[in-house]
């Protein structure tokens, strides 16, 4: 078992992490225990830091590529309200695929393609995930200008 994004290093009652299993393994989940394979990427809670239980989550692994990509406590924020069940945080919109991104700035698909090929975006500013590009924001508005959607 792999931590992607450990938040016990924060003063926090409750501490959430993003995992990924490196082999297949048996784990507790609210609803029982389950085999869960190797590469899964799950999220893992204890509700205090003082020996309760600790329970695993499911996550999708587009979403968990697009959590490594934020800060850890905005990363924090985001697993909690997927694990409570909420809506999507202002900190996961910060985080696009290149066709949110292309449609939303009305680019053409490639546009982000080209200009990932010629080294425009920083580091840390996109990552694929599968066959998806992730691109940040931040990034679209430093290259193409402010957007309010």
């Amino acid at each position: 078992m792999k931590t992607i994004i450990n938040s016990s290093n924060k003063q926090r009652s409750h501490w959430i992490d993003l995992i990924k299993l490196d082999r297949t393994q048996v784990l507790d989940f609210i609803e029982g225990k389950q085999k869960v394979k190797e590469g899964t990427y799950l999220i893992r809670t204890q509700s205090n830091q003082a020996g309760s239980p600790t329970f695993f989550h499911y996550i999708n692994p587009v979403m968990a590529e697009k959590i490594q990509l934020l800060p850890v406590d905005d990363a924090v924020e985001v697993m909690d309200i997927l694990v409570c069940g909420g809506e999507k945080s202002d900190a996961f919109s910060q985080i696009l695929t290149f066709s949110e991104a292309a449609e939303l700035w009305g680019l053409a698909d490639s546009t982000l393609r080209v200009a990932r090929l010629e080294g425009r975006f920083r580091e840390g500013e996109i990552k694929k995930s599968g066959g998806t590009w992730l691109v940040t924001r931040q990034a679209m508005e430093r290259m193409y200008g402010q957007k309010n959607n």
